[in-house]
């Protein structure tokens, strides 16, 4: 029985098993159900997200897939877009927190002067600078409302090499659209959520590492649902 007061995560609102010509979710529980799927799809779908093993999932369970023509397609069903309530917004920064605006400022061109005249600072520095400078840099477009109360700007890894969406006369389908492409590049090679993002090229490594890790019999993706004798197991010594 699920806890009462259990917060209801997208992982909770079902996808369906529909396909569309822009995005599908499937359950593949077998590496051949897999390799199977990805063969008879790999020219539909370009981009995909994994549920990897997770105890508490918040996004997909293990041997969930969403397959997807484009990165944002596949984040926006995976996220359960419109339904969730995880939604974007432009976080007013100089307007809320004007304080911490100005001394944000005022540090940098402390530093920027000293830098300046150590000959230290560089020309991709200078043009970051003018890029965000006090009149354009006023805040940035977030995701918001996310699952287990995450703090919004604690969404992307603070060492992502992402572009900071400043302008706050983007549209608001523009800056969803761009937030859910910079998602699924985060998500790329993810350890340790229950979620992993995928390329043609990376899929197509991961089939083969499985496929791999079958002929030498070792473990894995989805041995545990075949029958005892469609598995590669060594002989004794």
């Amino acid at each position: 029985m699920k806890n009462p007061s259990r917060v209801l995560l997208p992982v909770d609102i079902p996808l369906g098993l529909s396909p569309s010509n822009d995005v599908v979710f499937v359950r593949l529980q077998t590496l051949d159900a897999l390799d199977g799927f990805w063969q008879a799809h790999r020219n539909q779908f370009a981009f995909a997200c994994e549920g990897k093993y997770c105890e508490e999932p918040t996004y997909l369970r293990q041997y969930d897939w969403v397959f997807g023509a484009t990165k944002a397609a596949v984040i926006r069903t995976v996220l359960r877009w419109g339904r969730s309530g995880i939604s974007c917004e432009f976080y007013n920064w100089a307007g809320l927190e004007p304080q911490d605006h100005e001394h944000w400022f005022a540090d940098l061109e402390r530093y920027r002067a000293d830098a300046v005249a150590r000959g230290a600072w560089s020309a991709e520095q200078e043009s970051d600078f003018e890029r965000r400078n006090r009149q354009s840099y006023r805040g940035w477009w977030r995701l918001r409302n996310l699952p287990h109360g995450q703090a919004p700007d604690d969404w992307f890894d603070i060492s992502s090499d992402r572009e900071e969406l400043i302008d706050p006369s983007m549209p608001l389908t523009v800056a969803e659209h761009r937030l859910h492409e910079q998602t699924f590049d985060e998500w790329m090679g993810a350890v340790g959520g229950d979620v992993e993002t995928h390329d043609r090229a990376s899929l197509d490594e991961t089939i083969r590492y499985w496929r791999t890790e079958q002929a030498a019999g070792e473990g894995y993706y989805g041995d545990e649902h075949e029958m005892p004798s469609s598995r590669t197991i060594n002989s004794p010594d």
